[in-house]
């Protein structure tokens, strides 16, 4: 072989590998221009995503704020029924020992039979 045919096989294979680079290049470059149209479309639907999610976050927030004022919590709700029934058991006693007291003073007393 000689300088020339090396020279020239040289200039071919330059060619060959500048043709290479430019098609990966542009291969690429087609590649990332699809991510980003995807990344764009990606950003806008995470923004409505977040718009939405900030709107729940409004409306759950509502929901507890009114809570308090529509709702009894169910402890509580026990806790007060406990307290009236007390209070009932408490104040027929005393109508109970009132009548009893007051029926034996008299001696008018009616039977229960």
């Amino acid at each position: 072989m000689d300088w020339q045919t090396l020279s020239t096989l040289g200039g071919v294979m330059a060619g060959f590998g500048g043709l290479l680079v430019g098609v990966v290049k542009w291969i690429l470059e087609k590649h990332l221009a699809q991510l980003d149209k995807r990344f764009e479309a990606l950003e806008k639907v995470i923004g409505e995503d977040v718009s939405e999610l900030k709107e729940l976050e409004r409306e759950l927030t509502e929901l507890k704020v009114s809570l308090p004022e529509k709702y009894i919590r169910r402890d509580d709700w026990i806790h007060f029924s406990s307290t009236i029934d007390a209070k009932l058991d408490g104040i027929y006693k005393k109508i109970e020992t009132i009548s009893e007291n007051g029926c034996a003073k008299r001696g008018h007393c009616q039977s229960d039979s």
